[in-house]
C-alpha cells in the first residue's frame, strides 16, 4: 500500500484496515511517518517503509527508490515470485546507470517464495529488510556489506547457509540474525577472516 497523504486518512475504527496490518507493507513519505505511527488503524501496521515515494521506479523485476542525483538506488521490493533472488549491482533508468547499494526496511516483507538471495554489491541491509522470509535457505553477502541493521532477518528460521565474502565482519544491529538457527546454519567466510568473525 503506497500513500502520498501526509496526514493519515481517518479510520473511525482500527478494524477498518486491521485485516491488512500483518500482511501489507505501507510505503509513505519520511515526513509523514510520525503521524501514521500515532493514527488509529495505521499505527498497528507491522511493516512501514518511509522513503521518497516520488522517486520509486520499476526496472526489470525490481521496485527501486533512486536518490536525487540518480546515481544510486535502493531496493524497495521485487516484482516476481522467483525463489532465487540476485540483486543487481547496477540498473539503468532514463539514461542513468545507478548503483544498487541498499535494501530498504521490509523490502521482502513476508516473501514466502524466496529461497536464496545473493547481494554481492549491497552495502547496507536495513532493519526488517527480510522480515518474514520464512522459507529462505541461503544468503550470500558481498565484500561491500558493512551493516546489517536490527531484525533484518526476523523470522528467517530455515536459513542453513550464509556466505559472506567480506574479510571484515559486517556490523550487526540488535537481533539482526537472532532468528537464524545457529546450530543448523553453516557460515562460509574468507579463509583469513575466521578470527575477525569469531570475535564479532
Amino acid at each position: 500500500l503506497m500513500t502520498q497523504a501526509l496526514t493519515p486518512p481517518a479510520c473511525e475504527k482500527a478494524s477498518a484496515i486491521s485485516a491488512f496490518k500483518t500482511t501489507c507493507k505501507v510505503v509513505l513519505y519520511e515526513s509523514a511517518q510520525r503521524a501514521y505511527k500515532k493514527a488509529t488503524g495505521w499505527k498497528d501496521f507491522t511493516a512501514v517503509c518511509a522513503t521518497n515515494i516520488d522517486n520509486i521506479i520499476d526496472v526489470d523485476d525490481w521496485k527501486l527508490v533512486y536518490n536525487e542525483k540518480k546515481d544510486t538506488c535502493f531496493v524497495l521490493g521485487n516484482n516476481t515470485e522467483d525463489a532465487d533472488i540476485v540483486i543487481p549491482a547496477t540498473v539503468s533508468y532514463e539514461g542513468n546507470t545507478m548503483a544498487v547499494t541498499k535494501v530498504l526496511p521490509f523490502a521482502f516483507f513476508n516473501s514466502e517464495f524466496v529461497k536464496t538471495v545473493v547481494m554481492d554489491d549491497i552495502e547496507v541491509i536495513n532493519a526488517n529488510a527480510f522480515y518474514g522470509c520464512a522459507n529462505i535457505l541461503s544468503i550470500t553477502l558481498g565484500e561491500q556489506l558493512t551493516d546489517v541493521e536490527e531484525t533484518a532477518f526476523k523470522n528467517c528460521k530455515k536459513v542453513i547457509r550464509i556466505i559472506s565474502k567480506n574479510a571484515t565482519a559486517p556490523v550487526c544491529g540488535k537481533n539482526a540474525i537472532n532468528d537464524i538457527n545457529k546450530d543448523k546454519c553453516k557460515v562460509l567466510i574468507p579463509a583469513d577472516a575466521a578470527e575477525a568473525y569469531k570475535a564479532d
